[in-house]
């Protein structure tokens, strides 16, 4: 290998660690000022800016070396193009693996991690859609009429894919992890006055069938402190819990005829 060659390998060494020494560093830095990724950021970016520096030092040496020997020599574009691409090449893979982290680690593993309510909110959410459209077919097929309260998981079955979508992932062992309005019970349709604020499907901890109001809601919320509500016209929305205790939800569980 030629000395000029020597040159620019070191050269990209040289600049590949102090790309992962910069971004070791911005770590750190977003560690000590966010909250909530520190310590994971914290420790991660030190971690790297000791690896960056026991990497840089000898190899700046080795650089200064290389120069000192090849003095006069041309070349000196080719090294800054070659530091370049060695700087950015060390800042990529750090974000590139940090993305991976935050992507595939829960937070109980490594702190900045994703937590692992947000899937199951979504899971939970999902379901409560697919419920909230199941009792709108159910509607248009009986003639404006929404369910019995006394059977309505079973009046929904034929319009859902599969029962799973009456599990939810924080309550499995229940056959039906949600509850129906009971004031909608042989009521019509045309009876809510406001079907964006009448709550249809809601999660609860009482099982199969299960219908009633707030009183049967989970003892806890199983979902970043709230709980997902479908409604009389088919949207679905997650509600905090404290939100609904102080009444400022802005749902309602009464019917009340329309004009």
């Amino acid at each position: 290998m030629s000395e000029d060659s020597k040159r620019q390998r070191a050269v990209l060494v040289l600049w590949f660690a102090r790309g992962l020494g910069l971004g070791g560093l911005l770590l750190a830095l977003q560690g000590l000022t966010i909250s909530f990724f520190a310590p994971g950021f914290l420790v991660l970016g030190l971690a790297v800016m000791m690896l960056a520096l026991v990497v840089a030092v000898p190899t700046n040496r080795r650089v200064r070396k290389l120069k000192e020997q090849a003095e006069g020599s041309p070349g000196g574009d080719e090294s800054a193009a070659v530091g370049l691409a060695g700087f950015t090449l060390g800042c990529g893979l750090l974000v590139g693996t940090l993305t991976l982290l935050m992507w595939l680690l829960p937070s109980h593993v490594w702190p900045g991690g994703h937590s692992v309510e947000t899937p199951h909110k979504v899971v939970c959410f999902s379901n409560v859609k697919n419920l909230a459209l199941a009792l709108q077919m159910y509607v248009e097929d009986n003639g404006d009429m929404f369910p019995p309260a006394t059977g309505w998981c079973d009046s929904l079955e034929e319009y859902v894919k599969n029962d799973s979508v009456f599990l939810c992932p924080e309550a499995p062992d229940l056959r039906c992890a949600y509850a129906y309005n009971r004031a909608l019970s042989g009521m019509r349709l045309s009876d809510t006055a406001d079907r964006a604020a009448t709550v249809a499907i809601f999660e609860s901890g009482v099982g199969w069938n299960a219908a009633g109001d707030a009183s049967i809601l989970p003892a806890a919320p199983r979902h970043l402190e709230g709980d997902n509500y479908g409604f009389a016209d088919g949207h679905v929305m997650w509600v905090e819990r404290e939100k609904l205790a102080l009444g400022k939800a802005g749902i309602d569980w009464s019917v009340e005829r329309g004009e």
